[in-house]
């Protein structure tokens, strides 16, 4: 909930122990800061929650694209956003459902859909 209001905003927060990393692409406003200041307990028991029901995706993205012509940096890189990777470790999208968009994409000549300033290794 609290991590949420931040990331619409497009505030990126992350948890190491007990502190929090945060990215943006613009600085950080006044009422942000103090949200964090305020909620900082309440943001980085969110964000362990979180963390404990990541999907290891490396492996998930690896068995996904067995049987296909393709490989999870090619998926990486080319098929899927930032934020479906994203709802991917959150469990989100199902593997039945990522299969069929690889199986899809594949099929299609593997067509680049991720725009070039989003590519990113997520979770290399």
């Amino acid at each position: 909930m609290y991590v949420h209001k931040l990331e619409i905003q497009g505030v990126h927060l992350t948890v190491d122990g007990e502190s929090i990393t945060v990215e943006t692409s613009a600085p950080l406003t006044e009422i942000q800061r103090q949200f964090i200041k305020i909620h900082k307990a309440e943001l980085i028991t969110e964000l362990k929650g979180q963390m404990s029901n990541v999907i290891n995706l490396i492996p998930f993205l690896e068995n996904c694209c067995n049987g296909y012509n393709t490989n999870t940096v090619e998926v990486k890189q080319s098929l899927f956003s930032k934020e479906n990777i994203q709802d991917i470790q959150a469990g989100e999208i199902s593997e039945k459902t990522v299969k069929a968009h690889i199986k899809l994409w594949v099929s299609e000549g593997k067509k680049n859909y991720v725009e070039h300033s989003e590519k990113n290794n997520f979770g290399d």
